[in-house]
């Protein structure tokens, strides 16, 4: 059973849109690209905040919020993370 694991935060102070965005893609190809199990995993944001949506194709035991590395953490306002994972409907 696929699931949709939704994580959301701000920037930490000093980062810049450009420098995490840059950022996120290193960390997407060297920590996801080859993960068993990942469909896709989208950054995305709004002036709200920032997502990050990454859909896992079985269950939600390959959901297991794996640290990121410390560039990528270091670069969000962790007071202000919140991850869940939401199983698709059959």
């Amino acid at each position: 059973m696929a699931v949709y694991e939704i994580e959301e935060f701000q920037l930490a102070p000093g980062v810049t849109r450009e420098g995490f965005v840059t950022m996120d893609a290193i960390y997407q190809e060297h920590c996801y690209l080859n993960r068993p199990g990942l469909i896709r995993r989208t950054t995305a944001s709004s002036p709200e905040g920032w997502a990050v949506v990454t859909i896992w194709a079985r269950d939600p035991g390959e959901a297991d919020g794996s640290s990121p590395t410390m560039a990528w953490r270091t670069s969000i306002d962790e007071s202000t993370y919140r991850r869940r994972v939401y199983e698709l409907l059959d």
